[in-house]
C-alpha cells in the first residue's frame, strides 16, 4: 500500500470514528433531554403551587415580601375577588417581573378556590393566562383537593394536571398527571415558610424531542417553602424506546441542581 492510499484510509478511519462519537453524544444529549424537561416540568408546577397556596391561605400580604415569600416580588399585581363564588385571584405580572427568586416572569396566573385551605372538602383550580418563566409559557390546568387527615395524622391533598409547556426553542413539553401530596410540617404555624410537603404520584406525556414518556415517584419529592427549588426526591421516567433514567433532586440542600442517570451514568442538570 502505497502513502498516499494508507493517509487516505486513516483519515476515513478518523472520519469514521468522529461521527461515532457524534452519534454517541446525539443519543446521550436525547437521553438527557427527557430528564431535563420533566425535572423543569416538576419545577414550573412546582411554582404555580407555592403561588396557590398562599393565595388559599389568604395571606396576601406576604405576596410582596421576599423573607415570607420565595417567588412573587413587588411588581406583581394581585387582584382577590373575595366576594365571588368560587373566590378569585389573580396574579398579574405584567410584561415583565423580577421574581424574588431571580426568574423573570410575564402574564396571569389565576387562582379559584373554595372554602379554607386548610379544611377537608377544600378545592383550588390554578389557570394560566399567557404566562411565561424565563421565555417558557405554562398553559393548562392544576386542581387541588383537601382530602383531610391521612393515617399520619396530616392533611393531605389528591392533584391533578394537565399542562403544557411551550419552551422558548418553540417546543413543547405535555404532561398529563395524578398526585398526592402530605403536608408534614408548619400546619399548626401561621408561618409559610416551615410548610413542608411531600409529592407521590405518576404522569405521563411527550417530552420536547416528540418523544412519548411515563413516570413515577420512586422517593417523594420534597417541597420546602423556605427554599424556590425542589430539596429532594427521587423520579424514574421512561420515554419511549429509550432506556429508564431517573432524576434525583438532591440530599435536602436549598439549591437548583438535580442529577440525572442513565444507564448508571450521570450527569448534573439546573432546574429552570
Amino acid at each position: 500500500m502505497n502513502k498516499r492510499m494508507f493517509a487516505l484510509r486513516a483519515l476515513m478511519g478518523i472520519a469514521a470514528l468522529a461521527t461515532v462519537m457524534n452519534g454517541c453524544r446525539d443519543t446521550e444529549d436525547m437521553d438527557l433531554l427527557a430528564g431535563q424537561d420533566n425535572a423543569s416540568g416538576e419545577q414550573s408546577l412546582m411554582d404555580l403551587q407555592d403561588m396557590a397556596d398562599e393565595a388559599a391561605k389568604g395571606n396576601l400580604a406576604s405576596f410582596k415580601t421576599g423573607a415570607d415569600y420565595s417567588i412573587v416580588s413587588d411588581c406583581a399585581v394581585i387582584t382577590h375577588d373575595t366576594v365571588s363564588d368560587p373566590r378569585v385571584l389573580t396574579i398579574d405580572f405584567g410584561t415583565g417581573c423580577v421574581g424574588n427568586d431571580g426568574r423573570t416572569r410575564r402574564g396571569k396566573v389565576i387562582i379559584t378556590y373554595t372554602g379554607p385551605y386548610a379544611e377537608p372538602g377544600h378545592l383550588h383550580t390554578i389557570t394560566t393566562d399567557n404566562y411565561f418563566v424565563n421565555d417558557n409559557q405554562i398553559l393548562g390546568t392544576k386542581t387541588v383537593l383537601n382530602e383531610g387527615l391521612n393515617d399520619n395524622g396530616n392533611i393531605w391533598f389528591t392533584v391533578t394536571i394537565d399542562a403544557q409547556i411551550i419552551k422558548e426553542d418553540g417546543t413543547t413539553i405535555d404532561w398529563v398527571g395524578n398526585r398526592t401530596r402530605e403536608w408534614v410540617a408548619g400546619y399548626a404555624t401561621e408561618q409559610r415558610t416551615d410548610d413542608v410537603y411531600l409529592i407521590s404520584g405518576t404522569h405521563s406525556g411527550q417530552s420536547s424531542d416528540g418523544r412519548g414518556f411515563i413516570a413515577q415517584t420512586l422517593e417523594p419529592v420534597r417541597k420546602d417553602r423556605s427554599c424556590s427549588w425542589i430539596t429532594d426526591g427521587v423520579i424514574e421516567i421512561t420515554p419511549n424506546s429509550r432506556p429508564t433514567r431517573t432524576i434525583d433532586f438532591g440530599d435536602g440542600t436549598c439549591d437548583d441542581d438535580a442529577t440525572v442517570t442513565v444507564n448508571g451514568n450521570s450527569r448534573d442538570i439546573t432546574l429552570h
